[in-house]
């Protein structure tokens, strides 16, 4: 596993901040929270999926982006680490699949928009893509944020995560970065990094590891129209 300390993370976030006071023509605005669909997360089948509490990164018109508050589940990057980029990764596959079959009910999986999604060099920390491993550009529901958009649109705090009651329990031991005092999950970004490795991130520091690694947490991210969500 390599760390980065996100000397420049700092930097953007707080540009990222500054930026996150823009309006989406709702009353809704960057840095609330908002729910959307629904997911086992309180490891209590007996009383149904909860509903999916969701933090507004960004505005576009009447469209959010949404990151999902809570580390929804623990899976790896790729079945096996072989080097393989965003666009035939395991999470795409599952994320655009299987979680978004289950969480969003017809009329909310309409809401949600189809989004031209960068893996290129200018979203990745070019120091560690030494295989330049990237995707171009993929067509996708339900996604993971890059380095840059994590650079971009997140403060430290938001990307500080901690995972639900289900991911807790598992048993694959949740890698997590206690720097700050306080132990916060690492969740998985839509980067490859150097040999065999994804990036991550857990509050202002970034690392990688390799892609078959289920300690590391998942937090989708989507754009959806705003008038599918409640508050």
């Amino acid at each position: 596993m390599k760390k980065l300390t996100a000397f420049l993370l700092a930097v953007l976030m707080i540009l990222g901040a500054v930026s996150a006071l823009a309006d989406s023509g709702t009353n809704i605005r960057t840095g609330d929270y908002v729910y959307l669909g629904h997911w086992e997360q309180n490891d209590n089948k007996g009383d149904g999926a909860e509903s999916i509490r969701w933090l507004v990164i960004d505005t576009d018109g009447s469209n959010l982006l949404l990151l999902s508050d809570k580390a929804l589940e623990n899976l790896p990057f790729n079945k096996k680490s072989d080097g393989t980029a965003w666009a035939g990764s395991y999470l795409r596959q599952w994320l655009n699949g299987s979680f978004f079959t289950t969480a969003f009910s017809a009329e909310e999986a309409a809401a949600i928009q189809t989004t031209q999604v960068e893996d290129t060099a200018e979203h990745s920390y070019s120091e560690w893509n030494t295989a330049s491993r990237f995707s171009g550009v993929t067509e996708d529901k339900v996604f993971l944020l890059s380095f840059l958009e994590a650079c971009n649109l997140l403060t430290v705090q938001w990307a500080c995560c901690e995972p639900t009651a289900v991911v807790a329990k598992s048993k694959n031991k949740i890698l997590t970065d206690k720097s700050s005092g306080q132990a916060y999950c690492y969740w998985w970004l839509r980067t490859s990094s150097y040999k065999n490795n994804a990036m991550m991130i857990a509050g202002g520091s970034f690392s990688s590891a390799y892609e078959h690694h289920h300690q590391i947490c998942v937090r989708p991210a989507l754009w959806v129209d705003a008038s599918a969500v409640t508050q």
